[in-house]
């Protein structure tokens, strides 16, 4: 495997593509179950460790597309990573299930260097079992759990495939249609955030409404009711900003929680409670929040200035680890976790990443600072792996533009 200005660069697939380079996708971590879009196992773990050996860096000229092909949306779970195409295909890298990476021939795992994905998630099933074609339907959004991926499609449906039940149950490559319930989506409803928490998903409308599903065992759904402790089927409206002042920013789902970042810098969160009409719950802070991120069990969110604040249930609080945000000359400063990490978190601006490793909310030091070739568009973490999504900005700007408005942990559009 070629090594270039500090990456590990897999073996050149598509050489047609060496003229187009409008993406990248950097991958550090485990390449359990082939997840890091390699089929061996790469001594990448770091887990316990203090320094990333190498990222790996993909481009077209990597990646097993077909001529016409381009990826549209990418995002990361457990010990997988998705890529969605401008036709609706859907990559799997890894697998959607628990469990730990196994050497083994008789497997359908990919572990040869040359087996470079999983294979094809199976097209989108209908209510009459009927086979969807996929090449009919533009995917708009997606994201992933821990162990399932959830997208939506441009006819306002959403669809589910994973382990059933949000993480709970038994595991399917087939996409499932999930029941809209009390989510309304017309012309004048749009969505505008799609984010994945471990066991629930939340659906940001018109950046002032919010819907959760999933799992609710520790209200993070914004219900407490002892009849909503489980909603895997059909999404649910919260009892939040019923006169619509507020605007969303961002949304972090943790593995029991969900918390908003409005535009104002406004923090809310839902809180476990003995009440019955349990929502999201403004969170003080002493100064106003620019972005947020989360592990399984807490929230985080920085400040323009840099510096993190640790998100409870009754409070913002200045961490006791700090960012080195020395020269990035005033550039905006988003912050990037994922619902699964549990001691790591990450800082980008357009080319930078620095991510840093911590124990009890105390820093232990930085683990990796690189820059990036192309603007990043999107960044995520969860126990295994680190992706990094970056474009060029000066191409299909129509759609950068609707990311910019929904905001950083939207989910990336890119390609037509």
């Amino acid at each position: 495997m070629e090594e270039k200005d500090g990456f590990l660069i897999p073996p050149k697939i598509n050489e047609n593509f060496n003229h187009l380079n409008n993406f990248e996708i950097y991958l550090g971590g485990l390449s359990t179950k082939g997840g890091l879009m390699v089929g061996e196992k790469l001594n990448y773990l770091f887990l316990n460790k203090s320094t990333f050996p190498k990222f790996l860096k993909f481009t077209k000229n990597n990646i097993p597309l077909q001529k016409n092909e381009n990826i549209k949306l990418v995002t990361c779970g457990l010990q997988h990573v998705v890529l969605i195409t401008n036709n609706s295909k859907c990559y799997l890298y890894g697998d959607l299930k628990y469990g730990s990476y196994k050497k083994d021939s008789n497997t359908k795992y990919g572990v040869k260097p040359e087996d470079l994905h999983f294979g094809t998630l199976l097209p989108f099933k209908m209510e009459d079992n009927k086979v969807y074609n996929q090449l009919e339907c533009k995917i708009t959004h997606v994201d992933s759990g821990e162990v399932f991926v959830i997208i939506k499609d441009e006819l306002n449906r959403f669809w589910f495939c994973g382990k059933s039940d949000f993480g709970n149950g038994t595991t399917s490559y087939e996409f499932f249609k999930l029941g809209n319930g009390e989510l309304v989506i017309d012309k004048d409803n749009v969505v505008t955030h799609l984010v994945a928490g471990g066991r629930h998903a939340v659906v940001c409308v018109n950046d002032r409404i919010i819907y959760t599903i999933g799992n609710n065992y520790n209200f993070q759904l914004g219900k407490d009711s002892k009849l909503v402790h489980n909603s895997f089927d059909r999404f649910l409206k919260v009892n939040w900003n019923l006169e619509g002042k507020f605007l969303v920013k961002q949304i972090a789902a943790c593995g029991g929680s969900t918390i908003i970042l409005t535009k104002c810098g406004k923090i809310f969160k839902t809180v476990r409670s003995t009440e019955n009409n349990c929502a999201l719950d403004y969170i003080p802070c002493v100064v106003p929040c620019n972005s947020i991120g989360s592990t399984w069990t807490k929230g985080y969110a920085t400040s323009k200035s840099g510096n993190i604040y640790v998100i409870e249930d009754f409070g913002v609080n200045e961490a006791k680890f700090k960012f080195n945000t020395k020269g990035l000359n005033g550039e905006e400063i988003k912050l990037f976790s994922g619902n699964h990490s549990t001691f790591m978190l990450g800082l980008h601006t357009d080319n930078e990443v620095r991510i840093t490793k911590f124990e009890d909310d105390e820093s232990k030091e930085i683990v990796a600072v690189f820059r990036t070739d192309l603007p990043i568009v999107n960044a995520k973490m969860s126990e295994e792996i680190i992706l990094i999504f970056c474009a060029r900005k000066d191409t299909h700007l129509q759609q950068l533009k609707l990311f910019q408005i929904r905001g950083f942990k939207d989910i990336n559009l890119m390609f037509n």
